[in-house]
């Protein structure tokens, strides 16, 4: 079960939610001589749904009024190309064996160097596009076509990159207010939860080559 089948009154870590303004800001290069006439685009927008990124706990202390979102978008196209993982794309959400991690043909087409160039072959498991998160499909969330070389592909999955978190304040944003519930759309089950706490965690914990000892 990907969804809780009861959700409770309360914003919980990776909730899905409605009714947010998200804000990315764009330069050409850093202002380090801090001038006022620099350059910068801010694009605002709001996404039809979100994700709640920010613990369940530090939501319930009322800390800052603050959120940590990210914008739930589509997924990529050539996911579908994989065999292994097509039909629940969720798969990406753990660690898989890297022949798992792309296509059978691909694989097969790869020399062991290359292999060992792309994939971390040190480990039995790792994760595959360790900046995804995928949110399954369910009724509440529009089915979308995606431009294929099969001539098109309908699904309802989602999902959000890690790159893309954001910082959105506002004076309602506390776990149990009613005009914040009200946002509320789904709610992760528990093992869901798990898996994005651990991504999440292993996108920001990976180490460099020239910083492992």
């Amino acid at each position: 079960m990907f969804y809780e089948a009861r959700p409770s009154d309360a914003i919980r870590f990776g909730d899905i939610l409605s009714g947010f303004v998200l804000a990315f800001s764009s330069v050409p290069s850093p202002n380090l001589a801090a001038q006022a006439n620099t350059e910068c685009q801010i694009a605002v927008s709001q996404p039809n749904f979100c994700a709640s990124l920010t613990p369940c706990c530090t939501i319930a202390r009322h800390r800052n009024n603050s959120m940590s979102l990210a914008p739930l978008i589509r997924v990529q196209p050539g996911f579908f190309d994989n065999e292994h993982i097509r039909d629940d794309l969720t798969l990406l959400n753990s660690p898989l064996r890297p022949e798992e991690s792309v296509s059978r043909q691909l694989w097969d087409s790869l020399s062991q160097v290359d292999r060992a160039r792309k994939f971390d072959l040190r480990h039995e498991k790792s994760y595959a596009f360790t900046d995804y998160f995928i949110y399954a499909q369910h009724p509440l969330l529009p089915r979308y076509k995606l431009p294929h070389k099969s001539g098109g592909i309908e699904t309802g999955y989602y999902m959000i990159d890690f790159k893309q978190i954001v910082r959105v304040d506002c004076d309602k944003i506390t776990s149990a207010l009613q005009d914040v519930l009200k946002a509320k759309v789904l709610q992760l089950s528990i093992g869901s939860r798990s898996s994005l706490r651990d991504k999440l965690s292993k996108y920001f914990a990976r180490v460099p080559d020239e910083d492992s000892v």
